[in-house]
């Protein structure tokens, strides 16, 4: 009979799944190690990576995945960390395509006109070390709340290493993710604008509004060889 716990884990990968889920660990925990060659760490690391991937909401939500395994919501960020970079063949671009298509439906934050920071949910710490990778060659920073899940940044610095992944990494991504890329930051920024309204993008676009660090940031953007016409559009739509 199986338990509680197995029964919640099946149930939450799709059938079709099932043989996909099953080889890969077969795979990792057998055939490239052999049998017993994988701690366990990293054998509960694989679980994990492997059940994100193929659960039916594909999301890393580190609460849910916790009260799943019956274990912390640290250890569980930490054993999908190790998961991530041993078993995932996951390239830097992939990386990126995975942050752009969380981004694409995050609400965005305005803390003021003055400060021109932006506030984020960011829930996967494995996922923010590509971005925090990016922003420091940018010698940007930014602040990363592990406890609250959330990024708070510049809108510049937020603007820049958009433009920065859009631009300069093209000749260190594949052709074939600088396309995805390219859409995804595109519809990143239309998200941007949503989140802080037609009303005050206008406001933004003249008079007090355009002297503001949000006003300058924005003006800046527009000009930017990359995303400078996303910007525009965002602006003026």
């Amino acid at each position: 009979m199986k338990s509680d716990i197995v029964n919640r884990v099946i149930d939450k990968i799709p059938v079709k799944s099932h043989s996909d889920f099953l080889s890969e660990i077969l795979t990792h925990y057998v055939d490239k190690q052999g049998l017993g060659g994988v701690s366990k760490p990293d054998l509960d690391a694989l679980i994990i990576y492997l059940y994100t991937k193929y659960s039916k909401d594909k999301n890393f939500d580190a609460f849910s995945l916790g009260q799943m395994f019956m274990i912390k919501e640290s250890r569980v960020k930490f054993l999908y960390e190790i998961g991530l970079i041993k078993y995932s063949g996951l390239t830097e671009g992939g990386a990126w395509i995975e942050i752009l298509e969380k981004l694409k439906t995050a609400k965005f934050e305005l803390e003021s006109n003055e400060r021109s920071q932006i506030r984020f949910k960011f829930e996967n710490p494995a996922l923010y070390k590509f971005f925090q990778k990016r922003l420091r060659i940018m010698g940007g920073t930014a602040i990363f709340s592990s406890t609250y899940e959330t990024v708070t940044i510049s809108l510049t610095a937020f603007f820049e290493i958009l433009d920065h992944v859009h631009d300069v990494s093209q000749t260190e991504f594949a052709t074939k993710e600088m396309k995805v890329i390219h859409e995804l930051i595109e519809l990143v920024i239309k998200k941007l604008g949503a989140s802080l309204g037609k009303k005050k993008l206008q406001e933004l676009q003249g008079g007090v509004g355009i002297k503001t660090k949000t006003g300058r940031a924005l003006t800046h953007a527009s000009s930017m060889a990359g995303i400078g016409s996303y910007i525009l559009s965002m602006v003026s739509g």
